[in-house]
């Protein structure tokens, strides 16, 4: 009996050792949605940190990772409050962040970022194009009030990038002022649910603002109102990939008028990176929509979660992930033939 339940030991043992590497995840390019980041890649040879690079690529890819780390997560939440999770923490009054990390300070890159989009900016006005930059906060600048005690938020960097771009004359809107006021009587970020993200009062606000700065350039394009929009709510009751519970009344924003998604007449065409394949075509159906301009926007997970506002000022909408894909800005340029140019960047992108 002892030599059977040994027997019985050692093969459970095997089991947990060797099924989570015969389940590995070797797809190339591949991302945790559980962590929002692109997974470790398997290091060359000449590598001087190969043993460190197998290391990390293994702690990456272990099959069942996602699993094991949700379950841990929920344990932690359920049992003594903790939200041991990679992505999330906890505020105060229960609010929950991203993860919070280091403050950032002002410098080379930056003003390199700045200088990029002044390029583009100049490249797109040799055409006759208008070009845009919309600067969206991030939660823990808007409810900084919320945040973890002990931990102090200094965004001095982000006053310092504007002047910048003040100084370079890049059109631009930074909503980080006007969010901060208007979450003091509503709630522009959800106090739980999508840590990350603003949610759709937060995105029409913003919008408006970035509407207001086109319609100097264009004033045919109509000013935002909540009129265009069924507003309702709705109840989430999880975290984005996880399973920790939140049960958090969030604004739903539905636009009136209708639109065309021909994105998949041009998404076998359109080369994207691997890891940032968000590539969407929209075609505007509202009454006089062929009297607004045609937009290519480069766009991070802020408005790819509503596209209902930006198409609402254009003829044809064309979105592409920013994430490395602007960096062939002239490919997408000289492909669509836009009228105008909106380059997304998200705060804690930097």
């Amino acid at each position: 009996m002892k030599k059977a339940l040994n027997a019985v030991y050692i093969l459970l043992f095997l089991c947990i050792v060797i099924i989570p590497l015969v389940f590995m995840n070797h797809r190339k390019d591949a991302v945790s949605e559980l962590d929002n980041r692109a997974l470790a890649e398997f290091p060359s040879l000449g590598n001087d940190n190969f043993t460190d690079g197998v290391e990390q690529y293994l702690r990456d890819r272990i099959g069942g990772r996602s699993i094991m780390l949700s379950a841990y997560s929920v344990l932690n939440d359920a049992v003594v409050g903790d939200l041991a999770h990679p992505s999330y923490c906890y505020g105060q009054d229960g609010y929950i962040f991203f993860k919070m990390h280091k403050n950032v300070k002002y410098g080379d890159f930056h003003r390199t970022f700045a200088e990029m989009a002044r390029k583009l900016q100049t490249y797109c006005e040799e055409r006759g194009v208008e070009f845009y930059l919309i600067f969206d906060p991030e939660k823990i600048s808007v409810y900084r009030r919320y945040l973890p005690k002990g931990f102090y938020y200094n965004d001095d960097w982000v006053d310092e990038f504007c002047e910048y771009l003040d100084d370079l004359g890049v059109k631009y809107v930074n909503n980080s002022q006007m969010l901060i006021k208007k979450s003091y009587s509503e709630q522009v970020f959800n106090w739980q649910y999508d840590a990350g993200h603003w949610n759709d009062l937060g995105c029409f606000y913003s919008t408006a603002a970035l509407y207001e700065l086109i319609r100097q350039d264009h004033p045919e394009v109509p000013e935002l109102t909540k009129e265009m929009f069924e507003i309702t709510e709705k109840v989430e009751h999880f975290l984005p990939n996880s399973e920790i519970v939140v049960d958090d009344t969030v604004p739903v924003f539905t636009l009136k008028t209708s639109w065309d998604d021909i994105s998949s007449d041009w998404a076998k065409e359109i080369e994207v990176n691997p890891q940032f394949r968000h590539f969407h075509y929209y075609i505007n159906n509202a009454d006089g929509a062929e009297q607004l301009p045609k937009a290519l926007i480069f766009q991070g997970s802020y408005f790819n979660r509503g596209p209902q506002f930006l198409v609402s000022a254009t003829s044809e909408d064309i979105g592409i992930h920013n994430y490395q894909n602007v960096i062939n800005f002239d490919y997408y340029f000289n492909i669509f033939n836009p009228d105008i140019v909106i380059l997304d960047v998200a705060e804690y992108v930097f």
